[in-house]
């Protein structure tokens, strides 16, 4: 049980948020409470590169009873505010989410899931009249559509209306031949009453002690009504979806079986003493879409992928050793790893040259740890390896003039030396060079380059005075948390000595209880705040220095159980992508998947 009233606090649950879908490219964002109270929050979102669009913004209930109307609505606009958080006796979200409220003596219960097979949402209704009197229930749902951070008003939204008794559908775009669909069942009948909610408000802080108002309209198609008997206990079903669903056959039970099965399936790799790491587990399960492309399922993004920045494609690379491999999910994440690399072969995201350098870099690391984590034949990497093996080259005979090898046999990206792309590249020449002795070829030009941009790793970065390697090799010297990578990769540019002086560093200048600093306080990368993913790399790198032992998994814990600690504390399953240090406030969108991958591979470390 998450919440329940007379043990928790209301308001707190206004901002705890969390998410659902069916990885099919759908989902649904909004709080414990049943408040849409952030413009990203929305009950059927539809998935877009970059930018997903809000479709049904909400749905609101009302029971009348006739002497005592129960509004259950919970926002506010402009002029008014409404609530109905009041009445909410119980929320849980295993397997799915459940409302409990009670209505002096009568009850409603509400669920949200997602078929698994198809893009419908199914909300089901449980009433139970225990009064004297014929209830009518009515539910009213919210249309809008727009991006995640985007605002419509009345006049933008040219909706077209059609209805049967059950069902209603919305035109959203006649260019786009987008619709929505909702149904009802079990006698609820749609009434056609359309009108706009005007001016609803969002207060979003989006920045230490910045908030921001965002004020919409909201467009009512009508709504749906069932009246109920006194003693008696009606069960209804709204279904939506984007497909056209008036005829068609769709059982809440068979999404039941779905859900349980799929539950299940997530968990069986998992030790049912880390209650966290399972509860996070299921919902970085949850946290990717899939879409049929090139005959693959394929990960495009992170829910709810309005990026923090441009990392999002660095991001899913990073992301799949966590999300999939640590839970021993090999099929998806080779099918992954096929889509990015695809992806990154055309160009597909049009990454400046930096990130699309680091991308490709990631890309390698990934599938080293894929092919150590799953033990795959050789036969089975034969078209990962001659990616490979081309964008090595391609970086040393200068393909590309402003991405290339210099005399130092370091990178040069747009005539900068960086030091997490010169980890990345001795890292991805080492795994080159293993995969060569794989397919049996000759490996020594290999083997003479890693040496040497090891040599110049240290000779160029390294201030051995400040105990620091310098972020870029032009840049003053001072903490920074991209020395992390020359540790925390599958193969290490540093030796050891200087190793331990690094993290001897990054934990006196760049640790927090809650995340890393991106630099050292008043240096030109430091912005205030502290990030929860990068911890992972400083306990790996801590591990392999110390040797992994009970003693060194204990001393690790007591680093990270502070973050450990926020879990569920404002998104449900995970914690948010960074942490302003003053005071301690999270921020960021509700799930980030870097965050939460990185998450499970630190409790894999230390379990």
């Amino acid at each position: 049980m998450i919440y329940k009233r007379d043990v928790n606090n209301i308001e707190k649950f206004r901002n705890t948020e969390y998410i659902l879908t069916n990885n099919l490219g759908v989902y649904m964002n909004t709080s414990v409470a049943g408040s849409n109270f952030a413009p990203y929050h929305g009950l059927f979102i539809k998935q877009e590169p970059k930018n997903d669009q809000i479709l049904l913004e909400k749905i609101t209930e009302q029971v009348d009873f006739g002497d005592q109307v129960f509004d259950i609505k919970d926002y506010r606009t402009s002029e008014k505010l409404f609530g109905g958080a009041e009445y909410l006796s119980s929320f849980d979200n295993n397997p799915y989410p459940v409302y409990e409220y009670d209505l002096a003596g009568s009850s409603l219960q509400k669920k949200y899931k997602f078929s698994r097979q198809e893009n419908v949402l199914c909300i089901d209704y449980v009433l139970k009249n225990n009064s004297k009197k014929m209830a009518k229930f009515t539910v009213t749902p919210y249309i809008t559509k727009r991006g995640i951070f985007e605002i419509k008003r009345a006049s933008e939204m040219k909706f077209n209306t059609t209805h049967s008794l059950n069902t209603v559908k919305v035109n959203l775009s006649i260019t786009e031949g987008l619709n929505i669909y909702l149904k009802s069942t079990n006698g609820m009948k749609f009434q056609s009453k359309p009108k706009f909610e005007n001016g609803v408000n969002y207060d979003l802080e989006v920045e230490p002690d910045v908030v921001k108002t965002y004020v919409q309209d909201l467009y009512i198609p009508g709504k749906f009504e069932a009246m109920v008997k006194a003693g008696h206990t009606a069960t209804l079903t709204i279904f939506v979806s984007t497909e056209d669903i008036e005829n068609k056959k769709i059982n809440s039970y068979d999404i039941d079986l779905e859900y349980c099965e799929s539950r299940n399936d997530k968990l069986k790799n998992i030790n049912e003493a880390y209650h966290e790491l399972r509860n996070m587990a299921l919902i970085a399960n949850s946290l990717h879409y899939i879409e049929l492309s090139k005959k693959k399922l394929v990960l495009l993004e992170s829910i709810p992928m309005v990026s923090e920045d441009d990392n999002y494609v660095k991001d899913i690379i990073s992301s799949i050793e966590g999300n999939y491999l640590v839970l021993k999910r090999f099929k998806e994440a080779v099918k992954i790893l096929e889509s990015m690399m695809l992806r990154l072969q055309d160009n597909k995201y049009n990454l400046n040259n930096v990130d699309r350098c680091e991308a490709e870099l990631l890309f390698i690391e990934a599938l080293n740890r894929y092919i150590q984590e799953s033990e795959c034949r050789n036969s089975e990497i034969k078209h990962f390896y001659e990616y490979i093996k081309t964008t090595i080259f391609k970086y040393i005979v200068g393909q590309v003039e402003a991405l290339k090898m210099d005399k130092d046999f370091l990178l040069v990206v747009d005539k900068k030396k960086y030091i997490k792309i010169n980890c990345l590249w001795y890292n991805a020449l080492r795994i080159f060079m293993s995969l060569q002795d794989k397919f049996y070829e000759n490996s020594e030009y290999i083997y003479s380059i890693t040496e040497n941009v090891r040599n110049s790793v240290v000779n160029k970065f390294w201030t051995a005075e400040k105990g620091v390697l310098k972020y870029e090799i032009n840049d003053e010297a001072y903490p920074n948390i991209d020395m992390i990578y020359a540790i925390s990769l599958s193969y290490p540019v540093l030796h050891e000595n200087i190793a331990m002086k690094i993290i001897d560093t990054i934990f006196k200048e760049l640790y927090t209880p809650l995340g890393m600093r991106l630099g050292k306080v008043n240096s030109k990368l430091y912005d205030g705040f502290v990030y929860p993913h990068l911890m992972v790399h400083f306990l790996k790198s801590n591990l392999r220095q110390m040797g992994v032992t009970r003693a060194t998994q204990k001393m690790g814990y007591n680093l990270v159980k502070d973050l450990l600690a926020e879990i569920n504390k404002n998104v449900l399953g995970t914690v948010k992508y960074k942490y302003y240090e003053k005071n301690k406030k999270a921020y960021g969108y509700p799930i980030n998947a870097l965050t939460n991958a990185e998450l499970i591979r630190m409790y894999d470390m230390l379990t």
